[in-house]
């Protein structure tokens, strides 16, 4: 009885379907961010470099990485994001 309760209070699923171009510049910001290593949404820093070495790799015609970069860093469940809502809480107490 408390699982199905539970289960109630969850939130709703995300099924918004990813693209693999979105998903790789999500992960790459994830990533970066956990181990805090600064994240740009240039082409030519770090993120960029790697995310187009993916595509490259995965032959997925992309010149520029600014683009999925920038969603990444705007998706509100991002890393930046989280770091941001904590920073806030902290600053309430």
């Amino acid at each position: 009885m408390g699982a199905r309760l539970a289960i109630k209070e969850l939130p709703p699923l995300d099924k918004k379907p990813y693209s693999f171009e979105e998903q790789t510049a999500g992960f790459i910001e994830d990533y970066l961010g956990r181990r805090e290593i600064r994240f740009t949404t240039s082409d030519t820093g770090l993120a960029g470099e790697s995310f187009l070495a993916v595509m490259e790799l995965a032959e997925v015609p992309i010149e520029r990485a600014s683009y999925w970069l920038g969603k990444a860093a705007q998706n509100p469940e991002s890393w930046l994001n989280f770091m941001e809502r904590m920073k806030a809480a902290n600053n309430e107490r």
